[in-house]
């Protein structure tokens, strides 16, 4: 069926807050655009999710149980590698911003929420995040390796190839010479073929591979 074939996957978006539920601002600026939410209310929580799901997007609050989100920042920005982060407060200040930014943090926002910002923030750290990946992935694009157990047509591997390098389904559609729908097909197939649970797992295994050079 048609409706089965996703057109492109969603952002996965770690938000770690003890407060429940989510603040209806960020549930409506990441569900306009297309990210599946994870939660976490704690430290340990949240570590183990970032390096389970490898998020796109983290939104980290400030004051958490036991810790301070500045004291988990740099080991998050360890297990989830390339996710941009945006620091929560409902008490921000100058200088938890700029350690922020030293630390890795992408932007600092204040609680309550502004709507038009919360979705400003967000679209560009996700912009952010698309540069970075399409960084990454640009070296390794012409010499992929997989399992050798894993079998991909011709087409599967130049579709992957082109998405690897951090292409859309539109970009890959043009220079294939196929429909957005095939690719979408392709990018589907290929995903379930190599056992990942979306397509920024499918790159993150791919290049994990390629860069190893192991053939199973």
């Amino acid at each position: 069926m048609l409706s089965e074939v996703p057109d492109v996957d969603p952002y996965i978006t770690l938000v770690i807050d003890g407060d429940l539920p989510l603040d209806p601002v960020i549930h409506a600026c990441l569900g306009a655009g297309k990210h599946d939410i994870i939660r976490a209310s704690n430290p340990k929580g949240a570590l183990a999710k970032a390096e389970k799901f490898q998020p796109s997007l983290i939104l980290l609050n400030c004051d958490l149980e036991g810790i301070t989100g500045l004291e988990l920042l740099p080991e998050l920005l360890m297990q989830a590698n390339g996710a941009a982060v945006i620091m929560m407060s409902s008490q921000p200040c100058i200088a938890d911003a700029v350690e922020a930014m030293k630390n890795g943090a992408q932007d600092f926002i204040g609680k309550p929420f502004d709507p038009y910002t919360a979705v400003l923030r967000v679209r560009e750290a996700v912009e952010i995040w698309d540069r970075r990946a399409a960084k990454a992935m640009a070296p390794v694009a012409s010499s992929l390796r997989l399992d050798s157990s894993i079998r991909l047509s011709r087409m599967e591997r130049d579709v992957l190839t082109h998405i690897v390098a951090g292409a859309s389904n539109a970009e890959v559609a043009e220079t294939l010479g196929i429909s957005k729908h095939s690719v979408a097909s392709h990018r589907w197939r290929i995903t379930k073929k190599v056992g990942a649970k979306n397509s920024a797992d499918l790159v993150r295994i791919v290049l994990s591979e390629s860069r190893s050079g192991v053939r199973r």
